[in-house]
Order: structure tokens, then sequence, then C-alpha cells
């Protein structure tokens, strides 16, 4: 601005001002003490998102982000094709967008519902979106 003088913009009264959305970082606990896992560990463009025992290894670490995006080992979640949950470079794309509502972990695309197909019953199942009915294998606990 002329002079050196800056401005922060205000918010008209009465109106009180939106605080961004917290990060949460930790682990995404399911069924039966799996927890939300990268397979192997390894950050590759295209590996699956499964189920595993939990652990609180760093492909168990994940973060609901503030931007909508759900990540693992600085890659971000995202829905494919099939409906299968894979990691990928962190690029804006649409399909790895999420919402979180209580228990349930939303995709933007669709709003369908992040779900252990196993219902826990089996580790290493690769997790899907599926449309949402609030069941067991649908619920999560979110750090």
């Amino acid at each position: 601005m002329p002079g050196g003088k800056t401005t922060t913009p205000s918010v008209p009264a009465g109106i009180a001002p939106v605080p961004p959305a917290a990060e949460r970082v930790g682990a995404i606990r399911g069924q039966n003490g799996l927890c939300l896992d990268l397979n192997g560990g390894v950050p590759f463009d295209g590996n699956h998102v499964q189920v595993f025992g939990c652990n609180r290894s760093s492909a168990q670490t994940w973060t609901i982000a503030s931007d909508g995006t759900l990540r693992v080992a600085g890659k971000c979640a995202l829905v494919v094709g099939d409906d299968s949950v894979e990691i990928v470079s962190c690029d804006g794309r649409t399909t790895a967008q999420w919402r979180v509502s209580g228990q349930l972990v939303i995709s933007a695309v669709g709003d369908e519902c992040l779900t252990d197909p196993s219902g826990g019953r089996w580790a290493g199942t690769g997790v899907r979106v599926d449309d949402c009915d609030g069941s067991a294998k649908q619920r999560w606990s979110l750090p």
C-alpha cells in the first residue's frame, strides 16, 4: 500500500470470524483392533490403503487435514475407479477430498463412506468406499 501502511481486513460487527479447522493426527481405528494402514508402510503412488493390526507405526499415523485431505506418509488417500482407496501425491484432486461426520469418513465424490469390507475380521483387507449405512464396518475412531 502507499506509504508502507498495511491493513488487516476487518470482520463486520456482529459476525465472528471462523477459525480454520484444526488438523487431527493419529491412528484411525476400525473394528476388532484394526487400524487404517498404508500397505507395507511404503509411500508410493498407487499403493493401497488397508486395515491392519494397530501398531503405532508411521503407516498408521494419519492426518485429517484442514484442506479436506486424508494423509499418510506425505501422500493423500484417493478413491479410484473400482471404489478402492489408494495413496497418491497430494495435488488437489476432488477424489482425494474427505469430510468427517461423527464416526464416518465420507468421500467428497459420491458422498460414500470409507468402509472395511471385512468388518474387522481380516487384517490386510483393502478399504473402499460404499453407500453410507452407518454400520460398524463404516465407523472409525478418529484422532
